[in-house]
């Protein structure tokens, strides 16, 4: 507004005009300063919210974190399918280790244990790839991916390991491997039975992979032929054959093949089960092997039979030609006899040994009226061995009115034992095991007093194969 707006004509300013200005100018001033006022609080207001405000914050945090989740998924996916991976090896390796353990308790054959292993992996989802190894103790099955070592160790244990390489499906993204290898591994052992039937005559003629039906054990003579045994069994892992209606009672007559035949029943006051029989039973490998197979090995220079009716073994280093029993009393001291060539019991004679083991090359034979009263040893290696021999050739014959008062075991893993004399289990403790044996005569055999003797369990059935690892 023009100054002179607010001038009168005599040239001095109006009074109310300048009053009116004066209003004028301070509404101006009022509005500037509550422009100014207004305009700093929203300042003072604004910078707060910025500092508390979140609004877009999540997408930061989320770009920032995303890899490493999906990173997290990926690794946590690849260790759950190689943990279902391990647990079908694991399967795999149980199943096949349990069944090569089993397969040895049949057939005491490494080759055939390993192999039944490497087929049941093969048969639970291997694929069928190429052997390898000794074949005896060792045996490999590879095929792209899939590979799997079975192993053989003494005494009858089959370890396995099966491995598979899998492919990492999310993981490789975030780790330097494409590829790793799972693995499993399961062993197992036969286990000794703790408890069941035992066998006083075993015949192991027969014994293989299958059941053969050659008679292998055989009770002939009529009446005149009586079998009694006290809690233990006959035992055939082929077939058993009686003739001429023989006296028997025993518990058990148990067969990996067949019985035929027909006897007649003698059974012992309170014995029960009392001729009860089984046939198609699992094959009983040889009870003895372990513990005295090793032992029948006769070396050493040979000497001749010492004089006189009262001797010990041979000299160390040295073993006998032969021992021959006429019709005199003889003593002899404890120890183990080893003879290389045969040993025989004849005349009226009578031979006393406590404490003794004859290891031979050839056979034994008691004839006539001779007397045996002899028992095993109680402890050394030959604990509750009485007669041993590994030869084929080799076998045990008691025969004529000869007696024989025994107690322990005699072994024939390749030979035959016939009885056609009187034999008698003395201290309760008469265990038989050979490739053949056959009982024509009278005889008592039991097995109650053997476990104080150290001979091993004879059980009916074969051992165990439980998982070790």
């Amino acid at each position: 507004m023009p100054l002179k707006a607010f001038m009168s004509k005599s040239g001095t300013f109006h009074p109310a005009r300048t009053s009116a200005c004066h209003r004028f100018l301070g509404h101006i001033g009022n509005g500037l300063i509550r422009s100014a006022s207004s305009s700093g609080l929203e300042q003072k207001q604004k910078f707060p919210r910025l500092r508390t405000d979140r609004r877009g914050a999540i997408s930061a945090v989320t770009t920032l974190i995303l890899p490493i989740l999906v990173g997290v998924m990926a690794l946590g996916f690849d260790i759950s399918y190689r943990a279902v991976v391990r647990a079908e090896l694991q399967r795999v390796a149980d199943v096949s280790a349990l069944a090569g353990a089993g397969k040895f308790a049949s057939s005491l054959n490494s080759s055939s244990a390993i192999t039944t292993a490497a087929n049941v992996i093969e048969l639970n989802g291997f694929p069928v790839g190429a052997r390898g190894g000794n074949g005896t103790t060792t045996l490999t099955d590879t095929y792209g991916n899939y590979s799997a070592t079975v192993t053989y160790t003494s005494p009858g244990k089959i370890a396995v390991t099966a491995q598979r390489v899998v492919s990492l499906l999310f993981s490789n993204m975030f780790l330097p491997a494409s590829v790793q290898t799972v693995a499993a591994s399961a062993t197992a052992q036969l286990s000794a039975r703790a408890s069941g039937n035992q066998s006083c005559a075993l015949a192991l003629n027969g014994f293989s992979n299958s059941i053969t039906t050659t008679d292998n054990l055989t009770i002939s003579g009529g009446k005149n032929t009586n079998i009694q045994m006290s809690g233990c069994n006959l035992r055939s892992d082929a077939s058993t054959q009686f003739n001429g209606a023989p006296m028997v009672g025993v518990p058990n007559i148990v067969a990996s093949g067949t019985i035929s035949g027909s006897y007649t029943q003698n059974c012992l006051p309170g014995q029960s089960p009392c001729d009860q029989q089984s046939t198609s039973m699992p094959q009983v490998p040889d009870p003895f092997a372990s513990a005295y197979g090793s032992l029948l090995n006769v070396r050493g220079t040979t000497t001749a039979q010492p004089s006189g009716t009262s001797f010990g073994p041979a000299p160390a280093g040295m073993v006998y030609s032969s021992l021959s029993f006429g019709s005199n009393t003889y003593n002899l001291s404890p120890g183990i006899y080893y003879v290389a060539g045969s040993i025989s019991f004849s005349g009226n004679g009578t031979v006393n040994g406590t404490g003794v083991t004859f290891i031979m090359t050839g056979g034994l034979s008691a004839a006539g009226n001779s007397t045996l009263n002899l028992s095993a040893p109680t402890s050394g290696p030959t604990a509750g061995l009485l007669f041993g021999a590994q030869s084929d050739e080799s076998g045990v014959s008691f025969s004529g009115d000869s007696n024989q008062n025994l107690a322990g075991a005699i072994y024939m893993p390749n030979g035959s034992i016939t009885i056609t004399g009187n034999t008698s289990a003395a201290s309760d403790c008469l265990i038989s095991v050979a490739q053949s044996v056959t009982f024509a005569g009278s005889s008592s055999f039991g097995a109650a007093g053997c476990a104080s003797l150290g001979v091993p369990t004879t059980y009916d059935l074969p051992s165990i194969a439980r998982l070790i690892q």
